[in-house]
């Protein structure tokens, strides 16, 4: 076991060396282009490239004296590199026409997919590019506080929000940049007005920022890629499902009735994910291993879980659903992780009137009904974007199921 950690941690660190390599080059690249349209002269254009290879430097700390761990985290390593190319495409645009904060788009996408951590090193990349390739179209410092202060506010309010919390994240940023606008003109009405397209085209940037970060995140959570992005993913959880896996044997070992709990759980949850069209491999996966962490025996079972998660290079779609189910204070943030905690609700009830009785049971519908009334009750579907229509579609399909295991 501890081979195969180390194996996955040297192959974490690797990636994470190639992912800072391919930094290098687009910083590289956009310093001599930049340079070589605008004609700079040799000494500013070994500044600039100097400049990019000590970002490159700094990234690549960020993400190998984690171990790999950060490296692990991103979605889309791709969106990183077409991102981080887009900003500098948009910030060679300012010599040609002015285009707001229009730069600060992939800082956005980024922090909403991936989180503030990756959020703020992009921001911090786009902001030396800024400063490097803009500021000789800028006659204003404020100008440039304006960014900062705005860039700062882009990860901020858009990392790790749900697409319900985005829509408030919109408002938000278009608020908070007309703020910054009248602050950075001192509330001057005559300088507002004298540079009103200004104060249009900056308004109109925040608006395109947001509804793109809108967007993207809205897209990948329903094309599923926000939840397993690659042929990899599918094939270590088919390899988690096999019936001779070591940590399937582990929980089946460790208590009985837990494994059959588990079984129970994995075969209703696919069951409904297929009927309902969601990732039902996912689904199945998250069922078998949603109680994991109880086979460590610590105090701390969310912990637990995330570090046998860690332990088993479990894919980073299905940590985020075991963690969303198993700990109480997080609600399931997608389709998938919400119909495993109702699997397990169900389940669990089924079981304690098998166990009792002398209970009388309900009926399967009513029973049904009584899980679901109770999880909107207590607020679980809130971060799942999910409509009535379709929560009554997932309540009707478990009626429907075959429940005989």
């Amino acid at each position: 076991m501890n081979q195969k950690k180390m194996k996955r941690k040297k192959n974490e660190i690797n990636r994470a060396r190639n992912f800072s390599i391919v930094i290098y080059i687009i910083l590289i690249l956009g310093a001599v282009a930049i340079g070589f349209v605008r004609d700079y002269s040799i000494v500013k254009n070994m500044v600039n490239i100097v400049t990019a290879v000590v970002c490159g430097i700094l990234v690549q700390c960020f993400y190998t004296h984690s171990g790999g761990k950060y490296i692990r985290e991103l979605h889309s390593e791709i969106l990183c590199f077409f991102g981080l190319a887009i900003t500098i495409v948009l910030i060679f645009l300012y010599g040609y026409e002015f285009v707001g904060g229009l730069w600060l788009i992939s800082v956005a996408v980024i922090s909403v997919i991936d989180g503030m951590k990756h959020g703020m090193i992009f921001y911090f990349l786009s902001m030396v590019q800024y400063v490097l390739y803009a500021t000789d179209y800028i006659q204003s410092s404020k100008k440039i506080l304006y960014y900062l202060v705005l860039g700062a506010v882009v990860v901020l309010i858009f990392a790790e929000n749900s697409i319900k919390e985005l829509l408030y994240s919109t408002i938000a940023m278009i608020a908070l940049s007309a703020v910054l606008l009248i602050i950075q003109f001192g509330f001057d009405v005559t300088l507002l007005k004298e540079n009103k397209t200004y104060l249009i085209i900056q308004i109109m940037s925040s608006f395109v920022i947001a509804f793109t970060a809108f967007f993207v995140r809205y897209m990948f959570e329903q094309f599923g890629k926000i939840k397993c992005l690659c042929v990899e993913d599918t094939e270590k959880m088919s390899n988690l499902l096999e019936s001779d896996y070591e940590l399937i044997r582990r929980l089946q070992a460790f208590s009985a009735n837990l494994f059959i709990h588990s079984m129970r759980v994995s075969v209703m949850s696919m069951r409904v994910s297929q009927k309902m069209g969601y990732n039902s491999l996912l689904a199945k996966a998250g069922g078998m291993y949603h109680e994991i962490g109880r086979i460590k025996k610590e105090e701390n079972y969310v912990e637990a879980t995330n570090d046998i998660a860690y332990a088993y290079d479990f894919p980073k779609c299905l940590t985020d659903l075991i963690l969303q189910v198993c700990d109480k204070d997080e609600k399931p943030e997608s389709r998938e992780a919400m119909v495993v905690m109702l699997s397990d609700s169900i389940v669990s009830m089924i079981e304690y009137f098998e166990k009792n009785t002398d209970k009388s049971r309900p009926s399967k519908e009513k029973l049904i009904e009584s899980v679901f009334a109770n999880r909107q009750k207590k607020g679980n579907f809130d971060n799942c974007d999910i409509s009535e229509k379709e929560i009554e579609g997932i309540k009707e399909t478990y009626k429907n199921i075959n429940m005989d295991f």
